[in-house]
């Protein structure tokens, strides 16, 4: 739960960026401009390989290009911390260098 005086943004925002304004990840990610970036079994489980966002048909929810994420945390991510959680598997969170050009 994110605090009341602070936005709380989800990947879903990510989606609605594409769909409305047709961003790709990174053109989305710089229109949100998160602080961190925080990664864990379900999160890693909307990323596919592919080019662009897609909506999984069975779920309805999105799905975003695996390869591009990482090159993103690769070139703008910091890693601070990785611990596993019984219930959400493997977690990282990424601080991400809004300083840093993107690749």
């Amino acid at each position: 739960m994110g605090e009341c005086n602070k936005e709380d943004l989800s990947h879903k925002t990510l989606q609605y960026y594409n769909y409305f304004n047709g961003y790709d990840l990174q053109e989305g990610l710089e229109a949100i401009k998160p602080d961190f970036i925080v990664t864990d079994y379900y999160m890693e489980g909307t990323l596919f390989e592919g080019v662009s966002f897609v909506v999984d048909e069975g779920s309805g929810e999105p799905r975003f290009p695996y390869q591009e994420f990482q090159q993103f945390l690769a070139s703008q991510g910091v890693k601070q911390l990785e611990f596993v959680d019984p219930w959400h598997g493997r977690i990282r969170v990424y601080q991400i260098d809004w300083n840093k050009t993107a690749n």
